[in-house]
């Protein structure tokens, strides 16, 4: 089995049909992957400041604003209706971890 280390990602979220959006109007969330320890940390915590940490590895939010701004990665604690979008981010963080299996 071959693995590739991967330390960064570009996710496209399926939250609000965004994944059926044609290419150019889609968000997308460009990540930092964290180590698996790290990513275990923050995940055995249950708080605002563990979900602001984990938030701390998105680099940045690309095609999608709030109101006039775009959309910066605190931005998805701050602004009401997001929370769903969050949680697709942090499951996306756990399915890569750190690794990603090749054939």
């Amino acid at each position: 089995m071959v693995f590739e280390v991967k330390e960064r990602l570009v996710f496209i979220p399926e939250w609000e049909g965004n994944k059926s959006l044609p290419e150019g109007e889609q968000i997308k969330v460009h990540i930092c992957l964290p180590s698996a320890v790290k990513l275990a940390e923050i995940y055995g915590k249950y708080s605002s400041a563990a979900t602001a940490e984990f938030l701390s590895y998105v680099d940045k939010i690309e095609g999608f604003k709030i109101g006039e701004k775009d959309a910066e990665p605190i931005d998805l604690l701050e602004t009401p209706g997001l929370a769903s979008l969050v949680v697709e981010i942090k499951n996306e963080y756990r399915k890569y971890a750190e690794i990603d299996k090749k054939k």
